[in-house]
């Protein structure tokens, strides 16, 4: 009995011991959660609420009571949905243009450079990160200006000069330039973990580089082109500098029509309204795409070292 008696007690001050460091451990994350709680879902509330509310004469107080009076508004606006489809449009532009460019150079990390060059090449790809991304728009001014290198090129080669500064298409220049970065790091990651026997038995089927791209790179590292396009159109939808500085302002995207609509108009309501709209677009598109993508790695994990 002694010593079933011993037993016990060793086993409950065992047990006593999980729950103190249990109740620490939990402790640890009331940082965090008050961090988030405070800078994350109280702003996002208070976001919300807004869109509802109707501005009164200083911009800052609200009228009394509740209202769609600023989705009505914005949703009747033939405008506001050009905008909108505006918006869509240069953040796909951008992740299909960044896709393109940035599976070249991840498989050339990967597949194809030796490793120890691996490391100095990729470096080499991410340098743009360490500029401020304000700086790597005004360089794109100079780039794509009417006497800019890009126009003194064609000049140089016979050829007619372009306007390209100001126009959709320089904003999906600049944003492309990060997309590529960013893409081409989610897609070496998945790359990267790909195991070598599922190329060597590629190879040793008789399939050529093309085949062992589409049927086993592809695939594998579609989880990782996901991850890199959801983040992209996250940041493409949302940004202002790049539209403003490379648009010019003169056709409107969604994030300078909310910042309009407090600059010109001090109207807190509607600008969150726009900014509401921004995050129910954005859950709308990137959610399912997550969702896909996890279940993309679940599967293809007894296919990787």
């Amino acid at each position: 009995m002694s010593n079933l008696s011993l037993r016990a007690s060793r086993y409950s001050g065992q047990q006593q011991g999980y729950s103190w460091h249990s109740v620490f451990a939990g402790l640890g994350i009331v940082p965090v959660v008050a961090y988030l709680l405070l800078f994350y879902l109280v702003p996002l509330v208070y976001l919300l609420a807004a869109s509802f509310r109707v501005a009164t004469g200083s911009g800052i107080e609200f009228a009394p009571g509740w209202t769609w009076q600023n989705y009505q508004e914005i949703l009747s606006n033939q405008a506001a949905w050009v905008t909108y489809g505006r918006s869509l449009g240069i953040s796909f532009a951008t992740v299909g243009l960044s896709i393109l460019c940035a599976y070249p150079v991840a498989y050339t990390l990967v597949f194809v450079l030796p490793k120890r060059y691996r490391q100095t090449a990729l470096l080499l790809v991410i340098a743009p990160f360490w500029t401020s991304f304000v700086v790597r728009a005004f360089a794109w001014q100079l780039l794509l200006a009417d006497s800019g290198l890009f126009n003194r090129i064609l000049t140089a080669l016979s050829l007619p000069g372009v306007e390209i500064l100001y126009t959709h298409i320089a904003t999906v220049l600049g944003f492309t330039v990060f997309g590529t970065m960013l893409i081409t790091l989610n897609l070496c990651a998945v790359m990267e973990a790909i195991s070598p026997n599922l190329l060597a038995a590629s190879a040793d089927l008789g399939a050529k580089r093309w085949h062992t791209f589409t049927d086993v790179i592809f695939p594998l590292s579609t989880p990782g082109l996901l991850i890199g396009s959801v983040l992209l159109f996250i940041f493409v939808f949302g940004d202002y500098v790049v539209p403003t500085l490379l648009g010019g302002g003169i056709r409107t995207v969604l994030a300078q029509a909310m910042v309009g609509a407090i600059t010109t108009h001090f109207n807190i309501p509607r600008a969150a309204t726009y900014a509401t709209i921004m995050l129910i677009t954005i859950l709308a598109i990137t959610l399912p795409v997550l969702s896909l993508a996890g279940r993309g790695l679940n599967s293809k994990d007894s296919y990787r070292n």
